[in-house]
């Protein structure tokens, strides 16, 4: 399937359900840990995931508001939809409904660290995607802000990481 066919709606539609779902993980990883420096970025992660989900929730309102048809429904194509959420669900975050299950597995801080960073690391890739094909110049905008806000949390993660793993040595 080529990129240039999907939907920006469909993929700005998926970008909020992903960015709810880094918040859902950020808040269910922050009851899983004990430090207290993790325990506050995984606090400001899962605010900016929040923020980011709003955001892009605000362009996909507009884009229905210049829509005069005043429906979303008739533009779908459901094929591409099932390959951006089957992309974006097991490449970024977990799914909300799957969350606790993932979270069950982490055994220790790196666990939660590890699955955060990976996701971010995804994630990036995913809206690089996106943001390459997008027509529209507010999605276009919107998916490379979010790039670089999702590459200072792979910093601040990783930083995080190499911080804890020093003081254990």
């Amino acid at each position: 399937m080529e990129l240039d066919q999907i939907n920006e709606l469909e993929a700005l539609r998926i970008a909020v359900e992903i960015e709810e779902n880094g918040y859902e993980f950020y808040t269910k990883a922050i009851e899983r840990v004990s430090d207290i420096e993790t325990k506050a970025l995984f606090q400001r992660l899962a605010g900016e995931e929040k923020a980011h989900a709003a955001r892009f929730q605000a362009i996909y309102d507009k884009y229905l508001a210049d829509n005069p048809m005043g429906s979303d429904e008739y533009i779908y194509d459901p094929e591409v939809s099932s390959y951006l959420k089957a992309i974006s669900m097991s490449a970024v975050f977990p799914p909300a409904g799957e969350i606790d299950d993932v979270m069950e597995q982490v055994t220790d801080i790196y666990d939660v660290l590890d699955l955060a960073l990976q996701a971010e690391k995804d994630s990036i890739l995913y809206y690089s995607e996106l943001a390459v094909h997008a027509k529209n110049p507010a999605a276009k905008s919107a998916f490379s802000t979010l790039i670089s806000e999702e590459r200072k949390h792979v910093i601040d993660i990783q930083r995080l990481f190499d911080l804890l793993q020093s003081d254990t040595m």
